[in-house]
């Protein structure tokens, strides 16, 4: 997934970069809750296969 780094809310971005996820995740939406980013989204999985869900979170660290 491509993303871009704003540290002048928003007048300026850094070149854009590539992030790698365990898995593919389709419609991905972002939220902020408590500091705490999430990103939330259908899997880019198909089918009845064990193991592959149709929902997947990610969240980020707080430091």
């Amino acid at each position: 997934m491509d993303y871009v780094v704003s540290a002048d809310g928003g007048h300026t971005w850094s070149a854009p970069k590539i992030a790698h996820f365990q898995k593919r995740i389709r419609s991905p939406q972002m939220a902020l809750l408590n500091r705490c980013h999430f990103m939330h989204g259908r899997s880019g999985s198909f089918g009845d296969e064990a193991g592959k869900g149709h929902f997947t979170l990610y969240s980020s660290r707080v430091h």
